[in-house]
């Protein structure tokens, strides 16, 4: 998990920062650790941190072997995990399911951290992934947010514009970037008024933000 994190060029402090960890490869890892009690285990089935396996009856951990990112609230509180697998297995993300706490539709992975930035916050820009937020934020560039295995909502951009007033989307230079896009600028439009700015930057063909920050630096 730290080779991995390192050849992703994220430092130590940035780890630290990001509350970055590892959920360890195992079935029950979590399920031993946390549900001694039936109300544990009621509420770590609630909010997708365990699942239940009919055939056996049984219970595993939802996230394993899997680089884990917090998402915090607005207020910075924990509340949903998303994870990476450490090589090219499918699904590469996984995130934790919606509950009473979690609404993918409304939440932005790194608004919180944004906020939080010495620098004083004028814009936000959104990107597709974690590593693409938290390599934006430790480029010194603390502006960058994601969305949670969904599309950008309406709802999401309304909520941008209550702390800032501009909104820059910068997805992958490829056509599914392109796709996304378009999509956020449908979603864009019904949110847009006097005072307010929308626009889109298109980055080459083999770059994210991630990886155009590595081969040209933050300027």
């Amino acid at each position: 998990a730290l080779t991995y994190l390192q050849k992703r060029g994220l430092d130590a402090a940035t780890c630290k920062q990001w509350r970055i960890g590892y959920a360890p490869a195992g079935w029950d890892n979590l399920f031993k650790a946390l549900a001694d009690t039936p109300e544990k285990q009621a509420l770590l089935l609630e909010v997708g941190l365990i699942a239940h396996q009919e055939q056996r009856n049984s219970y595993y951990d939802a996230l394993r072997d899997r680089i884990i990112f917090p998402i915090r609230d607005s207020r910075g509180r924990v509340i949903a995990f998303g994870g990476r697998v450490l090589d090219d297995s499918k699904p590469k993300y996984l995130n934790s399911p919606e509950s009473a706490i979690f609404r993918k539709g409304e939440e932005l992975y790194g608004f919180y951290e944004s906020k939080q930035a010495k620098q004083s916050l004028t814009k936000i820009m959104v990107v597709e992934g974690y590593v693409d937020v938290i390599a934006v934020h430790q480029a010194g560039l603390p502006f960058a947010v994601a969305t949670l295995g969904t599309a950008t909502s309406t709802i999401h951009i309304e909520r941008i514009f209550k702390s800032v007033s501009e909104v820059v989307f910068c997805f992958d230079g490829d056509n599914a970037g392109r796709k996304a896009a378009w999509r956020a600028l449908e979603s864009a439009l019904p949110a847009l008024k006097e005072g307010v700015s929308a626009n889109f930057l298109f980055l080459p063909n083999d770059h994210d933000p991630d990886s155009l920050i590595k081969a040209e630096g933050a300027t």
